[in-house]
C-alpha cells in the first residue's frame, strides 16, 4: 500500500496538477521527500510499468503517468539536493536501448548525486557502446534501468560487454526488472533509490 494513496492515484491517472499540489502538500506536512518517492512514487511507477506490460493501459497512458509522477519529482529535486555531499566515485547511469522512459532514471540519478555520487547520466535509449565510452572516462559502475519488459534482454548485452572489467558492478533496475531476472543476467538488483545507493556503497566500499 502506497504511503499517500492520493499521490499515488494521481500519478496513475496522470493528473499532473493533482500530482503537484499533492506533493507540495506532502512536504508541507513534513514528509522526508526521499520517502515520498521511494514509498508512493516509485511505486506507482512501477504499476503504471506492470499495466503497461500487460497491455491493460497504452503508451500514451504510460507517459502520461509518468509526467505527472515528474511534476512531482521537479518539486522535491531541490529539496533532494540540499545537502548535497562532495562528489566521491563517479558512476554511470541510463535507460537501454529501446526504452526513451527515464523518469526513474532520473529519480535515482538525483538521489544518487544527494549521496555524494558523481553520476554520469547517458539518457534514455542507450547501446552498449555507451556504457562502454562512460567506464573508459571514469565509472566505476554501470546502472542500467527499463520500464518496459521487452526491452530487458538488452541489459544482458551490457552485462556481456562488462564482463571483462570484473572490478565494474552492473546494476540493474525499473519497473520492468525483478531480483530473479537481475540474478539470472549476473546483474545486482535495485529494488529502489535509496537501494541503489545502499548497493553502490557495498560494492565500491565507499565510505560516508
Amino acid at each position: 500500500m502506497p504511503r499517500n494513496p492520493q499521490l499515488y492515484e494521481a500519478i496513475l491517472r496522470g493528473n499532473r496538477p493533482a500530482a503537484q499540489e499533492l506533493t507540495r502538500q506532502a512536504v508541507a506536512d513534513g514528509l522526508d521527500p526521499l520517502g515520498i518517492v521511494n514509498d508512493t512514487m516509485i511505486p506507482a511507477l512501477h504499476e503504471l510499468g506492470e499495466q503497461f506490460s500487460a497491455k491493460k493501459i497504452g503508451l500514451p497512458d504510460l507517459l502520461v503517468g509518468a509526467r505527472a509522477m515528474q511534476s512531482g519529482v521537479d518539486l522535491l529535486e531541490p529539496l533532494l539536493l540540499k545537502d548535497q555531499r562532495a562528489p566521491r566515485v563517479r558512476v554511470c547511469i541510463g535507460t537501454v536501448k529501446g526504452d526513451r522512459h527515464d523518469i526513474g532514471k532520473r529519480v535515482v540519478s538525483i538521489v544518487l548525486r544527494a549521496a555524494g555520487y558523481d553520476v554520469d547520466d547517458l539518457g534514455s535509449d542507450c547501446g552498449v557502446e555507451r556504457f562502454e565510452q562512460a567506464v573508459e572516462a571514469g565509472a566505476r559502475a554501470v546502472l542500467c534501468s527499463a520500464l518496459i519488459t521487452r526491452v530487458t534482454p538488452y541489459m544482458k548485452t551490457v552485462v556481456d560487454h562488462v564482463s571483462d572489467r570484473p572490478d565494474i558492478p552492473v546494476l540493474v533496475g525499473g519497473s520492468a526488472v525483478t531480483a530473479a531476472f537481475a540474478e539470472k543476467i549476473g546483474a545486482a538488483y535495485a529494488a529502489d533509490a535509496a537501494d541503489t545507493v545502499r548497493l553502490l556503497d557495498e560494492l565500491l566500499a565507499v565510505g560516508p
